[in-house]
């Protein structure tokens, strides 16, 4: 291999990774298929399927695991952006926040569930428990109390 500066904990943690440098990735699978530069991986499963993207951060369990080609994502949280696969430039702190997203972007959902079936939406913002988490389409929504949601709005 040719990558370098990485850290690993963790059973199989950087499993894959061959050319990925400044790459951290704490427990078991974190990074598993990891082949790109200055991400962190801490948790079980996160990041898993991450393959040539940067500037990536996933805390909790399962935490950005089908993140493939979507760069500049930070999921803290158990399950929080979960399903991203090219989604770029999303924020999701709280458990399931932004879960179920697969190619939005420029998104931001602080709160247990919030932003919870967002797929394709972006430039949202989610702020408290629940908020927005019926929106899955919807565009340049904001909301900032709990239990706020939009359905394809």
């Amino acid at each position: 291999t040719d990558g370098g500066y990485n850290a690993a904990f963790g059973s199989r943690a950087l499993e894959n990774n061959i050319h990925g440098a400044f790459n951290m990735a704490v427990g078991t699978q974190a990074l598993f298929n990891n082949t790109a530069d200055a991400n962190m991986a801490v948790g079980f499963r996160v990041l898993f399927n991450n393959t040539t993207n940067n500037n990536l951060t996933g805390i909790g369990t399962g935490a950005l695991f089908k993140n493939t080609t979507g760069n500049n994502n930070t999921g803290i949280g158990s399950g929080a952006l979960n399903s991203n696969n090219t989604g770029a430039n999303n924020t999701a702190t709280g458990y399931q926040a932004l879960n179920r997203n697969s190619i939005g972007g420029n998104n931001v959902a602080t709160g247990y569930q919030a932003l919870l079936s967002n797929t394709t939406g972006s430039f949202n913002n989610a702020f408290g428990s629940g908020a927005l988490d019926s929106n899955i389409d919807g565009i340049f929504n904001n909301a900032h109390e709990a239990a706020v949601s939009a359905a394809g709005v």
